[in-house]
């Protein structure tokens, strides 16, 4: 079963964001803001199978991390 990015938990103890105060890094903010992996779900669709098994990692941040390393 193809799995999708679950959206981001609220925090049970941390009372501040621990990475606000790190610098912003160039090189991710470009990638995110000029490169549109949503194309790699649909692509993909096909070699999952409905409904059979545990969810995977969402396609696209398998990508992500493929490019990243």
């Amino acid at each position: 079963m193809q799995g999708r990015k679950p959206p981001a938990e609220p925090p049970l103890f941390i009372y501040s964001d621990p990475y606000a105060k790190l610098p912003r890094n160039a090189f991710y903010d470009a990638l995110h803001k000029h490169l549109d992996l949503e194309w790699v779900r649909a692509a993909t669709a096909g070699l999952y199978a409905d409904g059979t098994g545990r969810s995977s990692l969402d396609p696209v941040v398998f990508v992500k991390l493929m490019l990243v390393g």
